[in-house]
């Protein structure tokens, strides 16, 4: 590297930058200027390491949350959504075939007995009767008859609720039977239009 070289101002002899003294008339020399940094160097109080580390920071930490708490927050957010939706989903009563519970107050329901009613006196069930339910409420009741068939066999084509305020929900017919054959007969029962308690006989008409 060139050294740059001063006059002295006494004789006009020619000295390095870094004399103190005219080396040929030993007169004083004034200090050299200070000079000035090239522009895109780092300053005195930041060396490269540190610049470079403070780049790479940069890139490294974007401004706000880290992606992973943005990730996580967006999980726990979507399990909120699906939980509340499912909470709110119409429910539906077991055994009653999927119809929704009746809307308004539950009233207590005592069915003291089940009569049995047939033009056609269908597998001979004109005029018996079948055990009632107590203590439920307005919503439906489930009940399990068993049926024998009558000579010749026989067959059940349909329940119908003639009390008011009930409704069969669900029974599998037709039902047919062989001779003697017995079987277990599922029927629900609905209250849908009761609008209060009752306490009484069911009377059900068999096709």
């Amino acid at each position: 590297m060139e050294v740059p070289a001063y006059t002295c101002s006494h004789c006009g002899g020619s000295n390095p930058s870094f004399a103190l003294n005219c080396q040929w008339c030993g007169a004083s020399l004034p200090p050299p200027p200070l000079t000035s940094v090239p522009s895109g160097l780092p300053l005195p109080s930041e060396s490269p390491s540190d610049q470079s580390e403070n780049d790479e920071s940069a890139t490294t930490q974007p401004s706000g949350m880290p992606l992973w708490v943005r990730g996580v927050a967006l999980v726990i957010f979507l399990i909120v959504i699906v939980a509340v939706a499912v909470s709110q989903s119409p429910s539906s009563q077991p055994g009653s075939g999927g119809t929704p519970l009746p809307s308004g107050p539950a009233y207590p329901v005592n069915v003291t007995v089940i009569d049995l009613k047939s033009s056609v006196n269908a597998c001979g069930l004109n005029g018996t009767t079948e055990r009632g339910y107590l203590g439920v409420t307005n919503a439906f009741s489930g009940e399990i008859w068993h049926v024998t068939g009558t000579p010749g066999g026989c067959t059940i084509e349909g329940l119908t609720a003639v009390t008011s305020g009930f409704q069969v929900l669900s029974l599998d017919v037709p039902v047919s039977l062989a001779a003697g054959e017995t079987a277990a007969v599922t029927v629900s029962f609905g209250m849908m239009g009761l609008g209060g308690p009752y306490t009484g006989p069911l009377v059900i008409s068999v096709s």
